[in-house]
């Protein structure tokens, strides 16, 4: 899968799930008595929301770091485009690193880690185990002839039925959003703060 597929299933995936999440919350907390004079008002973003921009970012970093390394600076001792960053250990690390940091760079490692997991179940890693569970079956990943690997993904673009839907939806999502957020007048806020108007209250 290429950039438009990961980011844009990834990040319209992401919207998809923090709506329904609201919605349920919103059900469950429906009020019995008049509605307050806040109800309705599109509320600013707090210190613990989301930021889309690194959930975008993590999106794509396994191939930001993997493709480099593996096809170009270590090409003749990786020779393969997902290695170290396409494994659970580089998404668990992500993950405690999260967790041990507080303040902005603790609540942006967070979107981080969940894009990267994204990618790994976009790129069907369980069919790669050796690279997926590294470095328990061996410190380099079984090696490939990426002497073409331009070549490869451009035929796989147009060849395999995974790759080109995914990657028409993913564009489609991405055109989409960024056409919502300009015709909201949100994209000014959304590349300042990574905030996107997703809840109820937004409609």
């Amino acid at each position: 899968m290429f950039a438009f597929g990961h980011v844009g299933l990834t990040w319209g995936g992401a919207l998809l799930l923090v709506r329904a999440s609201r919605r349920m919350t919103a059900f469950k907390r429906q009020p019995s008595g008049p509605a307050s004079a806040g109800d309705g008002v599109a509320r600013r973003p707090t210190a613990a929301g989301l930021d889309y921009r690194f959930l975008i970012l993590g999106s794509m970093l396994p191939d930001l770091i993997d493709k480099p390394l593996g096809v170009f600076l270590l090409r003749k001792q990786l020779s393969s485009g997902r290695t170290f960053a396409h494994s659970l250990v580089f998404v668990s690390a992500i993950g405690i690193a999260s967790m041990a940091w507080r303040g902005k760079a603790g609540r942006a490692l967070i979107p981080l880690a969940l894009g990267s997991a994204a990618h790994l179940v976009l790129d069907r890693m369980w069919m790669q185990t050796d690279v997926l569970f590294w470095p328990l079956r061996g410190w380099l990943p079984q090696r490939e002839d990426v002497s073409h690997w331009l070549e490869q993904m451009l035929e796989l673009l147009f060849t395999d039925p995974y790759t080109y839907v995914s990657e028409a939806v993913g564009a489609g999502t991405v055109a989409g959003l960024l056409a919502s957020m300009i015709r909201r007048r949100g994209l000014r806020e959304f590349i300042r703060t990574g905030w996107m108007r997703v809840g109820l209250a937004d409609r």
